[in-house]
């Protein structure tokens, strides 16, 4: 889906009217109410006969709105699930190649495993693979061992090949 942005803000500057503003500030929804916290007092103050500052516009809550997602989102570290459909008529136990291959197309997933098994698919971090293979060494492991170090004498007592070690990493194919 593609939009056309070109004079949005230019066709959205109109003002929000004070009594919508007062309506909305004092709903019994907590949540309703909250949303114009900020545009009822603007709006109250700018009642007055010297007005400090304009009145929101619809643009204005807009572009407030977008800032405050963009801020949310930067601190988190979201994940998206791909959905793969089947078949175009949802029917269960129907399967149709061509469109289950065009959608991982589409979504980038073929060309992500296909640049995976070029390069090194497996990437642990130096404390996470020493843990999990710390096992395959004969003996105990030196306590004072640091993990970068251990992952060397693992993989080097198990003859392992198609492995690089990263700064922080080990990469295994």
């Amino acid at each position: 889906v593609w939009y056309t942005i070109d004079g949005f803000l230019d066709k959205n500057r109109d003002v929000l009217r004070i009594d919508l503003i007062e309506i909305l500030h004092s709903s019994s929804s907590p949540f309703i109410s909250s949303l114009f916290a900020d545009d009822y007092e603007t709006a109250k103050a700018a009642q007055g006969a010297a007005r400090k500052r304009k009145a929101p516009t619809v643009a204005s809550k807009f572009h407030g709105s977008l800032a405050e997602l963009i801020t949310a989102m930067s601190r988190c570290h979201p994940f998206f699930v791909r959905c793969i459909k089947p078949n175009a008529s949802k029917a269960p136990m129907k399967f149709e190649n061509q469109l289950v291959l065009d959608q991982l197309r589409y979504s980038g997933m073929l060309e992500t495993i296909r640049i995976r098994r070029a390069g090194f698919p497996v990437r642990l971090k130096f404390e996470a693979f020493a843990k999990r293979y710390h096992c395959l060494l004969r003996g105990a492991p030196a306590a004072v061992e640091d993990a970068r170090s251990l992952c060397d004498r693992l993989l080097d007592a198990t003859g392992s090949e198609g492995y690089q070690i990263g700064r922080t990493k080990v990469f295994l194919r």
